[in-house]
């Protein structure tokens, strides 16, 4: 399997699945630098599975329906996304100053096939989980099923 943790930071991931490792900057074990302000530099349904932690909100608030519409172009159909931000609603969104935007637990509905408002992009994906953790409801958990 093929996946992709991106934003990988200290957290370079390796195993049995070919993993690749991507981030802004060039830290041990990276395996491609690259910042995902820009299009991903990857080819249409290049990966299973794409791993991203607490990296999103690193973006701006005009890049939300990019990076969705770039997720979804490089997993390939009924490829898995997981990502992990922090809930809205929490101190933890605010308080780190390289946070540019926000987002909250029903973000991703816009792009289910049959929502009424999924004109926002081409991207489509089946919601097989949604959830905010933690106790003080701190962390935003999707895994999203790509329709393609």
């Amino acid at each position: 399997m093929r996946c992709l943790n991106l934003g990988a930071g200290k957290d370079i991931r390796r195993g049995i699945d070919e993993w690749v490792n991507l981030d802004k900057v060039s830290l041990p074990g990276i395996d491609v630098v690259h910042d995902i302000a820009n299009p991903l530099p990857f080819p249409d349904n290049s990966f299973d599975f794409v791993y991203c932690s607490h990296i999103l909100e690193h973006l701006g608030f005009d890049k939300k329906v990019y990076i969705f519409e770039e997720l979804w172009r490089i997993t390939k159909p009924q490829g898995r996304i997981e990502i992990l931000l922090p809930n809205f609603s929490h101190r933890n969104a605010y308080f780190d100053p390289t946070h540019l935007s926000v987002w909250e637990i029903h973000n991703v509905d816009y792009f289910v096939p049959g929502h009424w408002a999924n004109y926002y992009g081409r991207c489509r994906w089946n919601i097989i989980k949604s959830e905010i953790r933690g106790n003080e409801q701190e962390e935003i958990h999707w895994i999203l099923e790509v329709v393609k």
